[in-house]
């Protein structure tokens, strides 16, 4: 038959066909037959009279036009001539699904890179897992990998993920890689596919996927680069192991949301210490206060300065106890931030150690210590800081110290408290061997109004203490005087030096206890009185400070006789009347020309050394550092409420302190300490001839043991 009348026979008569009638059909005439003609072969036709030369002629169309039925009959060599990679693609899908495994098991590469997108798409689950073999799989492209279903994905066994080609698994969707399963992952994935994966596709990762990535994975999955692709809930979701396999750069890498979507678990149990200190300062502030509280010293201990320093008042707060005593280092005490002390707890204030109390800044005390932290440090704690410390505590923060505190002291601390404002019962809980003698001068009460003093307020500045630096201080009332001898012969008084109080140099060398010892030196003739018939008495003079500038001016210097002076009594008594927020220590007298007595007193004025305002020369700085301890009580004695009631002005040497009632002899203190708090010796007894003639009346046994000394 010619090809023209092979192509004429109706569907029915080319079905009727016997497969040797079909055998014997030249190819032309194969070629010849349609769509029509094809799609009537009988699947007895197919498979038993087709011969191979014959398959191998079939147009695409003509492939595309045979019936599922008539391609499943098909055998697996047939297959593999008929869907050569020019007709492969002329199979509908459906033809596709309905191929058996070992016809899928059956095509060569060619024809599955010839299939399409589609094609590869309709394949279904068994024809992927029973009849793709691992080389089939690899050589479906990439764009049709990217085209297959998540339950496609799901459905491939881990020997199939594996022998996926990196290019395969790089095209591999956020939803495909979503549908891998906890086995695909943990036994499929191999390194290089994984190295593939961009940040986009890490976020694709559920938190179960992720939890069961293993640590080498974990390596490779969450490199610096992608690690910041992956959501707070897959960070939450790692384990310990996966936490704790992360490099400091992939810790660094971590964004502050991540950091703080770590658990507590996470951060205990997973994060390394080195890893702990790889947290960026930035991503710490983050940290939630529970974390912060849960974890380790040994953690806390670890934490670099700089991230210390970067937390941030409420997660300051949250440490624990634990953590401040065991894990805080004295390195990241002092690097916190005033403010982050000033958010500790009173119970996280006594958790810390003396060491840690000892290295608190200067700043740390004075800007960031509240008063009721202060007040709430152990007694041993406050023993611990040093004198450089306690000389940063602001005038709020004194008065609250404990009594138990101030026992605690030693005596270089108790001097650092210069320029401070004892309370009453502080300074009446001193020991005493912490109390050593303000600055003193002599005042006469040349207008007997009963006030010889003005408050530190008043602001006035003076070189008290002869250092060569003006320090605002407590000073002399403007109607009344202080007692002075122009020592240098340059007619003006340059410094404590020049008045009669504890600034002034001995001839044995050491300085005056007080006022009255400092006087007693000019008693010639020792009849304890200093008048006339003493050598020195044309040289002394009465400053009047009628301005309260501290500066002796012309027509300010008057002399004794102007005056009507005639004696200086040296016997004083010992007292605590309180002056205008000074401390009048001693009473004696002064006479006038009519035989009237007028009071004269030593006065301890309050003082802040802490103001100085002209750096001393070096020869006097020196000095100066010798008499450090001058003036403790005199800044004590400014917490004294100036507007107390006054004593009764008749009753010298009675008025009383109430808080300071138990206290130890106010003059048996005097008589055994000299200015540097050492006991006096045999070769000071000169210097105490004023000072064991002093009386202590009855009324103040009960309250002058131990306290108001005024040696410098």
């Amino acid at each position: 038959m010619e090809t023209a009348d092979v192509a004429a026979l109706k569907t029915s008569q080319v079905a009727a066909l016997t497969t040797t009638q079909i055998a014997n059909l030249g190819t032309s005439q194969i070629v010849a037959l349609t769509s029509s003609q094809v799609a009537a072969l009988t699947t007895n036709q197919l498979i038993n009279g087709l011969t191979t030369n014959q398959l191998t002629v079939l147009e695409t169309r003509d492939v595309a036009a045979l019936k599922t039925s008539q391609l499943v009959a098909l055998t697996s060599s047939q297959i593999a001539i008929v869907l050569g990679s020019s007709q492969i693609a002329g199979i509908g899908t459906s033809q596709v699904a309905a191929l058996t495994t070992a016809q899928v098991a059956s095509l060569g590469t060619a024809q599955i890179v010839a299939l399409t997108t589609a094609q590869v798409r309709a394949l279904t689950t068994n024809q992927l897992v029973n009849g793709l073999t691992s080389t089939q799989l690899q050589a479906i492209e990439a764009t049709d990998v990217a085209a297959l279903k998540s339950s496609q994905i799901a459905a491939l066994s881990t020997t199939q993920i594996a022998n996926l080609g990196t290019s395969q698994f790089a095209a591999l969707t956020s939803s495909q890689i979503g549908a891998l399963t906890v086995t695909q992952i943990t036994g499929g994935l191999t390194t290089n596919q994984l190295s593939t994966m961009d940040a986009t596709e890490v976020s694709a990762f559920k938190t179960s996927q992720v939890a069961a990535l293993t640590t080498s994975q974990i390596a490779i999955v969450l490199r610096t680069s992608q690690i910041a692709g992956i959501g707070t809930s897959q960070i939450a979701a790692l384990t310990t192991s996966q936490v704790a396999s992360l490099d400091t750069a992939q810790v660094v890498a971590l964004t502050t949301a991540q950091v703080r979507a770590l658990t507590t678990n996470q951060l205990v149990n997973g994060l390394t210490t080195t890893q702990l200190q790889a947290i960026e300062a930035t991503d710490v502030a983050v940290l939630k206060t529970s974390q912060i509280a849960a974890l380790a010293s040994s953690q806390i201990a670890n934490l670099g300065t700089a991230q210390v320093v970067a937390l941030t008042t409420t997660q300051v707060g949250a440490l624990t106890a634990s953590q401040i005593a065991s894990g805080l280092t004295t390195a990241q005490v002092r690097a916190m931030e005033a403010a982050d002390i000033a958010a500790l707890r009173t119970s996280q204030i006594v958790a810390l150690t003396t060491a840690q109390v000892a290295a608190l800044t200067v700043t740390q005390i004075a800007s960031g210590l509240t008063t009721a932290q202060v007040k709430a440090m152990e007694a041993a704690d406050v023993a611990a800081l040093g004198t450089t410390q306690l000389a940063a505590l602001t005038a709020a923060q004194v008065p609250v110290l404990t009594l138990s505190q101030l026992a605690a002291m030693s005596t270089a601390q108790t001097y650092a408290l210069k320029g401070m404002f004892l309370t009453t019962t502080q300074l009446a809980a001193l020991t005493t061997a912490q109390v050593n003698s303000a600055s003193t001068p002599l005042i006469l009460d040349l207008n007997e109004d009963g006030k010889l003093s003005q408050s530190i307020s008043s602001g006035v500045q003076f070189d008290l203490l002869a250092t060569g630096d003006k320090i605002h201080t407590g000073w002399v009332a403007s109607g009344d005087g202080l007692l002075v001898m122009d020592r240098n012969g340059d007619g003006t008084i340059n410094d404590g030096g020049e008045l009669f109080g504890s600034s002034v140099m001995l001839a044995n060398g050491e300085k005056a206890a007080d006022g009255y010892v400092a006087l007693s030196e000019i008693d010639s003739n020792a009849d304890g009185v200093i008048s006339s018939a003493d050598d020195h008495w044309s040289d002394l003079a009465v400053w009047v400070d009628g301005n309260s500038d501290g500066i002796s001016q012309s027509g300010e210097l008057r002399s004794l006789e102007s005056l009507e002076i005639v004696q200086l009594d040296l016997n004083a008594t010992r007292t605590a009347v309180v002056d205008a927020g000074n401390i009048v220590g001693l009473i004696s007298s002064y006479q006038t020309t009519d035989g009237t007595s007028h009071e004269m007193a030593d006065v301890w004025f309050a003082t802040d050394k802490n103001s100085a305002i002209q750096a001393a020369p070096p020869t006097i700085a020196a000095a100066a550092d010798l008499r450090a301890n001058v003036g403790n009580m005199l800044q004590a004695i400014s917490s004294f409420n100036t507007g107390q009631a006054a004593p009764d002005p008749n009753a010298f040497g009675t008025s009383l302190l109430p808080q300071l009632a138990p206290q130890a002899s106010i003059a048996a203190l005097l008589q055994q300490y000299d200015p540097n708090g050492n006991p006096f010796g045999p070769s000071q007894a000169s210097q105490t001839v004023a000072t064991n003639s002093l009386t202590n009346p009855p009324s103040l046994d009960a309250i002058t043991k131990g306290m108001l000394a005024t040696g410098s």
